[in-house]
């Protein structure tokens, strides 16, 4: 099964949304703001690696950087604004690296949202898609799904999506375009 690429689009939206507060931190001169902001690289390197995106290393080598003034400077006076200057000087590396991997996998859903809208105006017309309140909602999008990919004209549309980004998010993405009136 392939990792979702609508939870990795969703995680890595709320991680970038957490940057300016975290930039705020550190102009703001908060004692917490040096690790807030080495927790969002690990939180957001652990999310990459879950999904298997090599970027986790060059979050990592970010991290390291700031890391290795306090192993470099640890008895010197100022070493807290030494590191404080490297962490601040990672931020718009790390969100770039966390934001191009948001807008490629978030093109990607895009896309496939727009095959899906695609493939729905045909399938009302077809009348295959008729709801019974009486049946499970998920179950009727597998039935669905599987009509689609039986279908002469549907089929190469639905497959395109499918390996896109898997089954089950074009799944979440069918129950979120389907008119069911």
């Amino acid at each position: 099964m392939k990792p979702s690429k609508l939870e990795l689009v969703n995680n890595l939206r709320s991680q970038l949304l957490k940057v300016p507060d975290l930039v705020d931190s550190f102009s703001q001169k908060k004692p917490e703001a040096l690790s807030s902001w080495v927790s969002w690289i690990q939180d957001s390197e652990v999310l990459l690696k879950e999904h298997n995106h090599t970027a986790c290393s060059r979050l990592a080598g970010l991290r390291a950087d700031i890391e290795r003034v306090s192993l470099t400077s640890d008895r010197q006076r100022g070493s807290r604004k030494k590191r404080l200057s490297v962490a601040i000087s990672t931020v718009n590396p790390a969100q770039e690296v966390v934001s191009d991997i948001f807008d490629s996998n978030n093109q990607i859903i895009e896309e496939v949202r727009t095959l899906i809208k695609q493939i729905l105006v045909p399938a009302k017309e077809a009348g295959l898609i008729s709801y019974d309140s009486t049946t499970d909602f998920t179950e009727y999008l597998e039935k669905l799904l599987n009509q689609f990919k039986q279908h002469q004209q549907l089929s190469p549309l639905i497959s395109r999506a499918i390996a896109s980004i898997g089954k089950y998010d074009v799944l979440r993405l069918l129950a979120e375009e389907i008119d069911l009136t």
